[in-house]
């Protein structure tokens, strides 16, 4: 379940970002998983912050289809928004140009999302070839599966090296 918040609030408390009497809306997205070939399950955060300032809004804890890179979560925020998204082991991409979430919620927000940032500090580089070092050999959900085929090996540092020294936007 993806739940919202504003940097530093608690993350089950959504006061402050909605507007009178607004119902929840759709808001979906369509990810392209660079580096991913396997079925694992993946997790994303939405970081929305409104053209006219304010303080962002992260949106955590999103079900990502594996397969397809869909996602959707309910919303009640309305306005003009910059958006970027993250999870890890993947870098921050920002959604070119604005978004808006009208009365009827946001059709589709498209991103490409790179693997490999097994630490999350938004670069890859060789602390995540040791992340990945670290848990060889490993079966199952892991951290360190950057390719999300439920094995931790050889496959997951070629991900990386792919992308080594790839920063994510800020």
């Amino acid at each position: 379940m993806a739940t919202m918040s504003k940097p530093g609030m608690n993350p089950f408390i959504t006061a402050g970002i909605t507007g009178p009497g607004a119902s929840d809306q759709n808001f979906a997205g369509d990810l392209t998983l660079q580096g991913r070939s396997g079925s694992a399950p993946v997790t994303i955060s939405v970081r929305l912050t409104q053209v006219a300032g304010g303080a962002p809004v992260e949106v955590t804890g999103v079900a990502v289809n594996s397969q397809t890179g869909e996602f959707s979560f309910a919303t009640k925020l309305r306005g003009e928004y910059l958006a970027s998204v993250d999870g890890n082991p993947f870098l921050r991409t920002s959604v070119p140009g604005s978004i808006f979430i009208g009365p009827t919620g946001y059709a589709t927000l498209g991103a490409t999302l790179i693997a490999g940032d097994v630490n999350n500090d938004n670069i890859i580089d060789g602390n995540d070839v040791n992340s990945v070092l670290s848990e060889f050999g490993n079966e199952g959900t892991n951290i360190a599966d950057v390719n999300g085929d439920e094995i931790v090996d050889g496959n997951d540092i070629n991900v990386i090296l792919s992308h080594f020294g790839t920063e994510g936007d800020v």
